[in-house]
C-alpha cells in the first residue's frame, strides 16, 4: 500500500511537471520572469530538459550539477515570492513542485551494482 500511494504521488508529480516543462518556457519568456534571473532560469531548464530527453544522465547527473539546481530553483523562488507579477504564485508552485519530484528521484533511486551471474556446476561425487 506504501508503495502505491508513493508511485501515486510520483505520477501526480511527474504529470505535473510535464505540463510544467511544456509550459515554462513560454510562460517564462513571454513574462519575461526570467529576466533578471537568466542564468538560474537556464540550469533549472536544463535539468527538466535532460529529465525529459535522457531520463538515464537525469538520473547519473553529479552532486555539483544537482547543488546547482537546487541553487537556481532556490534563487528562481525567491525572487518570484518578491514578484507583484501576475501568474508569479502560479510558477512558483510548479517550480517548487518540480524541484520536489527531482528531490524525491534522486533521493530514493535504486542503486544499481553488477550481479556475478556465473553458474559454478555441482560437482559429482
Amino acid at each position: 500500500m506504501k508503495k502505491l500511494i508513493s508511485y501515486s504521488l510520483i505520477l501526480i508529480g511527474l504529470v505535473s511537471t510535464t505540463a510544467f516543462a511544456n509550459d515554462i518556457s513560454g510562460t517564462a519568456t513571454a513574462n519575461n520572469t526570467h529576466k533578471n534571473g537568466g542564468e538560474n532560469w537556464a540550469v533549472f531548464h536544463e535539468v527538466v530538459n535532460t529529465y525529459f530527453t535522457s531520463t538515464g544522465k537525469f538520473l547519473t547527473l553529479s552532486e555539483n550539477e544537482k547543488a546547482e539546481f537546487y541553487a537556481a530553483a532556490e534563487a528562481i523562488k525567491n525572487h518570484l515570492a518578491a514578484s507583484e507579477r501576475p501568474g508569479s504564485e502560479t510558477i512558483l508552485a510548479k517550480v517548487n513542485l518540480s524541484e520536489a519530484v527531482f528531490r524525491f528521484i534522486w533521493e530514493n533511486k535504486v542503486e544499481f551494482q553488477d550481479a556475478d551471474l556465473s553458474i559454478v556446476p555441482p560437482a559429482f561425487i
